[in-house]
């Protein structure tokens, strides 16, 4: 009984911890001549970042960090439809934060969007 008991502890355990945010690299695209960063989906539908969330950009050092909190920065919405929303970040200021790097690292979290440019 001790053993079942152990282990209905653990998968309850284990289902309700969170799970830290997994970094993910894209290739960043461009629209009119100017480099774009597109994120989609599952990617950001499963950390709760939905349609209609409203994001204030700020830099830090060589890192976008995108946030729910109100802050002094440019504001971003997330577009797209209810089951697959769209964060679209396009022109000159994106190409001059991206510089050389062909790709993006992004890690997103139920507040925070942060990201990176990467190899």
């Amino acid at each position: 009984m001790t053993h079942s008991h152990t282990q209905i502890t653990y998968r309850s355990f284990k289902k309700s911890t969170k799970s830290k945010p997994t970094p993910f690299t894209l290739k960043s695209g461009v629209n009119k001549g100017n480099r774009r960063i597109w994120i989609e989906g599952s990617r950001l539908k499963d950390a709760g970042m939905l349609r209609g969330t409203i994001l204030y950009r700020s830099m830090l050092d060589n890192k976008m960090v995108l946030s729910t909190n109100p802050a002094d920065g440019r504001k971003h919405k997330i577009a797209g439809t209810s089951d697959r929303p769209i964060l679209d970040l396009c022109g000159k200021w994106v190409t001059e934060f991206i510089g050389k790097y062909p790709n993006f690292t992004a890690t997103v979290t139920s507040d925070t969007i942060t990201i990176v440019p990467s190899k």
